[in-house]
């Protein structure tokens, strides 16, 4: 007791609660706002002179942040208390992460030599979490009470206020525990504060917003079946995806068991070799888990942004951004290694697919008439993939034909990249045309241009349909498609590109791009045609 009672954090608390409790009846007496300001609704959106953006509500008093900063305190330290209690409890150390801490700030232990729970440092720990929670939502409550009055953009500045409040927990908990986060896991860490992040948003929302909760009861049912089926609908389409791979590579569940024993049963990913049924299974566990709180999180996400954006289709399409990023990162950190065995290419497929999985069924099920509109324009868009695929591939292989008829060595660009691809032999190593590589790569090459396709006509469809300026927009995509295909053919097939020439790899793209662009315009541009066929005429007639 001595060391707590030196302690100046412990002094620190108390006087704060000395001073809040003291404050309780002067909080009473404070008088009622001014009458503008009692026109405004709580939280709501305010110009320069004062006149509320909203509808009319009270406004909120000093006593009810009081009470939010309480609430929110008390609700962000509780989800991350019962958090690491949980994953303590799974790793057979219950209370081992308040005595890690409490024994680092306390009692002056390196983080490294603490291997059992003490019940003192969990004391001490405990008031110190107390202490902290309680300042951090009274600063937040403060802040969201801020941000809600005076600024036309809430959201945003709420969202950069916690990502700065992240930021400075992972500066200000090195300084002050060192060796702490190292101990814990930087992905532990990080899901503890965002989980306290979340419940803290929660709370502010239901509570901030007139008729939230009725519309959370009476929307909760459509939003949990959404978020099931839009994880089953992403999760089977990766688990789907590298169950073929695996058939392909004569390794059936290989790429479960690997991350399986990588993640539970603590191997390294280079050392899996064999195929493990009980990290399949455990793995298998693991993913139905995530897909369904990933489901949970875009549903939640397509709602809000649904109900309150001017701009859906952008927001969704930096949000998907946003969670590959993230796949990407925490993959890493959690399963080290697992990335680079799997190839990072397979990995950003199997994450498309799911992306693209997911936003068709919330496409198909929350856009009135969608289906109908599907099933009547799925034939011109089949047909329109298939014709733009063909004059794209057709391009590309006319164009790499005739130059190496040029080169004297027929066929030699599909004999190179077949052999790279599927046979396994570097760029340099190839030198004579091998017709098992050439039909090898002869269906690769049409599957290929066929999906390119598909994702093309249907950019187009929704371009034509949606955007204001088509024209720059389909610049802008494929642009982005010529990068995407110089990077992906760099990552799959590497060397490839420094023994073609990267001009004549461009030229092939642009052609294969011109090709299909030409077939837009004259398919799409009802007088396109008639007013070629007149230029021709009046040529014809000037020579």
């Amino acid at each position: 007791m001595r060391q707590l009672f030196r302690n100046p954090f412990f002094w620190a608390f108390v006087v704060g609660c000395a001073v809040i409790t003291s404050m309780r009846p002067l909080l009473r007496r404070i008088p009622a706002p001014p009458p503008v300001l009692r026109q405004i609704p709580p939280f709501t959106l305010v110009d320069a002179t004062g006149k509320p953006f909203g509808s009319i509500a009270k406004t909120r008093t000093t006593i009810d942040i009081v009470f939010d900063s309480v609430y929110s305190g008390v609700l962000g330290g509780s989800a991350v208390a019962l958090y690491f209690l949980v994953i303590d409890f799974l790793n057979g150390q219950p209370l081992f992460t308040p005595s890690l801490l409490g024994s680092v700030l306390f009692l002056g232990a390196a983080a490294e030599d603490v291997t059992t729970a003490r019940p003192d440092a969990i004391a001490y720990f405990s008031l110190a979490h107390i202490a902290v929670f309680t300042a951090l939502g009274a600063a937040v409550s403060w802040l969201v009470h801020e941000v809600e009055l005076y600024s036309r953009h809430p959201i945003a500045v709420l969202l950069v206020i916690f990502a700065i409040i992240e930021v400075v927990t992972y500066v200000f908990v090195p300084l002050t525990i060192s060796g702490v986060i190292e101990r814990l896991g930087i992905v532990q860490v990080a899901s503890a504060n965002l989980l306290a992040a979340g419940t803290m948003a929660l709370y502010f929302v239901l509570a901030h917003r007139e008729g939230a909760w009725h519309e959370l009861q009476h929307s909760t049912r459509e939003l949990m079946f959404d978020s099931v089926y839009c994880g089953v609908l992403g999760g089977s389409a990766v688990a789907l995806f590298f169950m073929m791979a695996d058939i392909l590579d004569g390794q059936p569940l290989f790429t479960p068991s690997l991350l399986g024993s990588v993640l539970f049963l603590g191997a390294d990913a280079r050392d899996v070799v064999t195929l493990s049924p009980a990290a399949v299974a455990y793995f298998s566990i693991a993913h139905i888990v995530a897909f369904t709180a990933l489901g949970a999180a875009i549903v939640w996400l397509f709602h809000e942004i649904e109900l309150h954006s001017r701009h859906p289709l952008a927001v969704l399409l930096v949000l998907f951004a946003i969670i590959e990023v993230s796949v990407f990162f925490v993959a890493s950190l959690a399963l080290p290694g697992v990335i680079e065995r799997l190839g990072i290419v397979r990995v950003g497929i199997a994450n498309l697919l799911a992306a693209g999985t997911m936003a068709l069924y919330l496409a198909i099920t929350h856009r009135e008439g969608a289906w109908q509109a599907l099933k009547h324009t799925t034939r011109e868009l089949m047909l329109d993939s298939v014709y733009c695929g063909v004059l794209g591939g057709s391009a590309v292989a006319v164009f790499f034909l005739v130059t190496d008829f040029l080169d004297g060595r027929p066929l030699f660009t599909p004999s190179l990249l077949g052999s790279v691809l599927f046979l396994g032999v570097a760029p340099e190593d190839v030198a004579a045309v091998q017709l098992d590589a050439v039909a090898y790569f002869s269906f690769a090459h049409i599957i290929a241009f066929t999906a390119l396709a598909t994702a093309v006509v249907w950019l187009f469809h929704e371009v034509e349909l949606h955007s204001r300026h088509p024209l720059l927009v389909l610049l802008v995509l494929f642009a982005i498609i010529e990068v995407s295909v110089f990077f992906v053919v760099s990552l799959a097939m590497p060397g490839v590109i420094a023994k073609e020439g990267v001009s004549r790899v461009g030229i092939a793209n642009l052609l294969a791009a011109v090709a299909m662009a030409i077939f837009f315009v004259f398919s799409h541009r009802e007088d396109a045609w008639e007013k070629l066929k007149q230029k021709l005429k009046q040529t014809a007639r000037l020579a």
